[in-house]
């Protein structure tokens, strides 16, 4: 993850993805960070599956397959938004 500082992309939260956040256990919302954290150096990891039925929107894993994090990617705007966080059975509920 040695990447330039500028090159970072900007990471923004709607207000339903905050409070999953909000509402995780520690150790869950530390692993979430971290993940977001890594999409600034790289929106597209290996293990980000693009969500069908969208154009921009992916899905990714974190602390031990039980989570999720769901964003969208605008390339042109270097800019994840950051949709859903969340347990597994309750993130993809009214998507």
């Amino acid at each position: 993850m040695a990447a330039n500082p500028a090159d970072k992309w900007k990471v923004k939260t709607r207000p339903e993805a905050q409070r999953g956040l909000d509402e995780l256990p520690d150790p869950v919302r530390a692993e979430a960070l971290d993940a977001m954290e890594d999409l600034t150096y790289d929106p597209f990891p290996a293990d980000s599956i693009l969500m069908r039925g969208y154009s921009s929107r992916r899905r990714i894993k974190f602390y031990g397959n039980q989570y999720r994090l769901i964003y969208d990617v605008s390339e042109k705007q270097e800019t994840i938004q950051i949709v859903r966080v969340g347990h597994r059975r309750d993130v993809y509920r009214g998507q």
